[in-house]
């Protein structure tokens, strides 16, 4: 009787591994696209989520992909928050207007969703989105997720953003930012740790970029950068030159189709610039050369004034613009 019973717990025990090997085959034949042909590609076109801000859409030839994962980085204060906002107001826009026509999703994984400011972009376009939906507040077609652990923004890529996306179809998701969860969590803290940390972001970039392809849904994410202090060759050993590179690694910066960086204009800008130039190529943002002619002048650092600069992306070439941040959200010289 006793063997028996060791018999049977073996049995189950087995059988409890090929079901949940059974199980990860599934998610992984969900996960991985299938495949298709040149001509259906080519009928699916390309939809583009503008951000009415000349300057910008130049940069990014057209705006924000659908079907891409577009990482913005920026350290405190360089307007990460505020490009997510207003994003997912110009989303709600027709397409005749450089929006998707449909609704957005914020996930907020530090602190508070910021609402007041939210509502305050929203307001100065509300009359120009009244007709399109029927009187709604802008702020009524955004849903909102919180997720301030691993594990909660685990659940809600894996369950909740699916659901949103086949019953609402929104045209944007919004991940606000992807390392705060990371950074808090003493699980993915340390080397020994890295390897569950470097699982988690694969994973969910892929369903990410998953869910963008199925839905043909723009995905943004926040990130933030980290002090990167590299030998300086005019100087001694001891003297080093102060950079910004984005958090999470290679693992992360293989996960994402582009990324945008977004810069205070201080004096300490300017290797940036010098990273696009040295890039050599000809065919970079149209104000690069003003930019470089006056990244120095006190008449550039205005308030509210921002640059953004495209480090990769496989539909524009590297460029670097300038833009502000206002009342409405995000603005250019152009538009005033």
């Amino acid at each position: 009787q006793e063997l028996r019973s060791k018999v049977l717990y073996a049995g189950l025990g087995v059988f409890q591994e090929s079901m949940d090997l059974l199980q990860n085959m599934t998610a992984e034949k969900d996960i991985v696209p299938q495949p298709t042909t040149g001509l259906s590609l080519l009928k699916q076109g390309q939809t583009i989520l503008r951000t009415g801000v000349p300057s910008i859409d130049r940069l990014l030839r057209g705006g924000f992909l659908c079907r891409s994962v577009t990482e913005v980085c920026g350290e405190a204060g360089a307007g990460k928050t505020q490009l997510l906002l207003h994003l997912m107001v110009r989303c709600q826009f027709p397409q005749g207007q450089g929006g998707l026509g449909r609704k957005a999703v914020y996930v907020c994984t530090e602190g508070e969703p910021p609402m007041k400011r939210l509502q305050q972009i929203a307001a100065f376009y509300k009359d120009e989105l009244f007709s399109q939906w029927n009187g709604a507040h802008p702020c009524e077609n955004i849903f909102i997720e919180k997720a301030h652990t691993p594990a909660e923004l685990e659940h809600v890529i894996e369950s909740r953003l699916p659901r949103l996306l086949e019953q609402h179809s929104p045209g944007l998701v919004v991940i606000d930012s992807i390392a705060a969860p990371l950074r808090g969590d003493e699980a993915y803290q340390g080397c020994q740790e890295s390897a569950s940390r470097s699982e988690f972001l694969i994973k969910t970039s892929r369903l990410l970029k998953h869910l963008s392809s199925r839905f043909n849904c723009a995905v943004v994410t926040a990130n933030q950068v980290t002090d990167s202090f590299s030998p300086n060759e005019d100087s001694s050993y001891t003297k080093r030159k102060q950079t910004k590179q984005a958090a999470l690694g290679l693992t992360w910066s293989q996960g994402v189709n582009a990324r945008l960086i977004l810069l205070r204009p201080t004096m300490n800008d300017d290797y940036l610039i010098d990273e696009v130039e040295e890039e050599g190529n000809p065919d970079i943002a149209p104000s690069f050369q003003a930019l470089k002619a006056d990244k120095y002048s006190a008449g550039s650092i205005r308030s509210g004034s921002r640059r953004a600069k495209l480090l990769w992306s496989p539909w524009a070439p590297p460029g670097i613009c300038e833009f502000r941040i206002g009342f409405r959200g995000l603005e250019s010289d152009e538009m005033c």
